[in-house]
């Protein structure tokens, strides 16, 4: 027999790879704050060895299968895992059916951050470097900022950017919707969301920040086990000397005296500037005239939607403020107008009236009409401004009374008083009487 049938315990090495035959199982273990990540995993007949020899010449290569996807589902992102050979996962993916072989794998041990000790030193956020370093899911999950605040805050430098991987446990498994959720990454300054679904691939980049500032929310369920990788790239932001400006450019930095003409030129190797800087004069100028480009120093992006917001909410109540106002003013002027042309014509009315009366010669209608007709009075009653009239007629003679004449009409000219106005518009008249006489009495009076 080239293999064993008696149950074997294989306790494997980190980082060797070690053969596991049939009954036997495959052992890892980490120590604490890390975790394992398997490195290859193989089921088959790979080459003689300990499980098998090859007496009888058969080549089974061709029968040898990855189940590297198996061993991450039964080992990695743990502390310790234990995989029994035969393993019904492992056999279901074998090429060549019925023949037994063996399992060959090997992993590593990861030291993956504690955060439960950043929340206890009220840490606002995990300062990440140009090292490598690893956020597990039980952490992300377990932490008690994380479940305080609702997402997990890594800050780097000034200058530098956040490259986050994803490296997915779960991967070739399936799934019903076919993305598995590990929550959604996004970039501070920018405000780019994006929800991280695995379940595809083992390793997937999920961001490359812009800013230096990056906030991942956990999934809302911890069943799935994967890690994190987080690193630093690039420098910081270069700080000019006194008396220097500085303009960068990705990865390079250019800088120069304000006093002269002198100029250096840095690069950005491994998270550090490469090059020499000279001094120059001092010369103190404006914060506007020197070229100086300071990179990332804008504000949040949020801060800047808040400012946006409140600018444009107080100039809408500012246009309104001074429509009303202005809408009133004119209404008020155009009332003012109408009572000044409404008093100007009514002037002019009045002026034109009684300029009409003065010069006229006889009573208008309009007048009488406005107040009420004074009453009759007899012949003897009227009054007269010259005192020759206001003398009583003489009794006319028996002879005349006798010979009655006949009805004759009794002509009147009057005239206007000179001392009659508009204001006042009782009229003092004279009234001249003239008695037409027929011809009869006229020749007889007269012989």
């Amino acid at each position: 027999m080239a293999w064993f049938l008696l149950l074997s315990l294989f306790v494997c090495v980190e980082g060797r790879l070690v053969e596991v035959c049939y009954f036997s199982a495959f052992n890892a273990r980490c120590p604490p704050n890390q975790v394992i990540v398997m490195e290859s995993a193989m089921f088959g007949r790979m080459r003689p060895g300990v499980c098998y020899s090859d007496s009888d010449g058969e080549d089974f290569s061709r029968c040898t299968t990855n189940v590297l996807n198996v061993a991450d589902k039964y080992c990695s992102g743990k502390t310790q895992c234990e995989i029994q050979i035969p393993n019904q996962d492992i056999e279901d993916n074998m090429l060549c059916e019925g023949m037994k072989g063996y399992f060959s794998a090997s992993y590593d041990c990861l030291s993956v951050v504690n955060l439960n000790s950043i929340c206890q030193l009220r840490q606002r956020a995990l300062q990440i470097t140009n090292d490598v370093q690893y956020i597990s899911s039980a952490d992300l999950s377990s932490a008690y900022c994380a479940r305080q605040q609702g997402n997990v805050v890594l800050q780097a430098k000034p200058g530098q950017q956040i490259n986050v991987t994803l490296m997915d446990f779960t991967w070739g498994m399936p799934s019903s919707s076919g993305c598995t959720s590990f929550g959604t990454i996004s970039d501070y300054q920018t405000g780019r969301t994006r929800s991280i679904c695995g379940g595809q691939t083992r390793e997937e980049e999920v961001m490359l920040s812009i800013s230096s500032t990056v906030l991942i929310t956990p999934p809302d369920s911890g069943s799935h086990r994967f890690l994190y990788r987080v690193q630093a790239l690039g420098c910081e932001d270069f700080i000019a000397p006194p008396g220097a400006w500085m303009n960068r450019s990705s990865d390079e930095v250019f800088v120069g005296c304000l006093g002269n003409r002198d100029t250096w030129h840095l690069r950005c190797y491994q998270g550090r500037w490469n090059g020499n800087v000279g001094k120059c004069p001092y010369a103190p100028t404006q914060p506007d005239e020197s070229p100086v480009h300071r990179g990332n120093s804008s504000l949040p992006n949020d801060v800047i939607i808040a400012m946006i917001a409140a600018a444009t909410f107080l100039l809408a109540v500012i246009i309104v403020t001074v429509g009303i106002i202005y809408f009133k003013r004119a209404q008020r002027r155009q009332n003012v107008l109408q009572q000044q042309q409404k008093q100007v014509f009514l002037t002019l009315s009045r002026r034109k009236m009684a300029e009409s009366m003065e010069d006229s010669t006889y009573m208008s209608p309009d007048i009488f009409q406005r107040e009420p007709a004074p009453s009759h009075r007899p012949d003897s009653a009227y009054e007269s401004i010259h005192p020759l009239l206001n003398r009583t007629l003489p009794p006319p003679p028996q002879a005349a009374l006798n010979n009655a004449p006949p009805p004759r009409e009794d002509i009147y000219n009057t005239s206007q008083s000179s001392s009659s106005t508009y204001a006042h518009p009782q009229k003092y008249v004279t009234l001249d009487k003239n008695v037409m006489q027929p011809p009869s009495v006229v020749s007889s009076q007269s012989g």
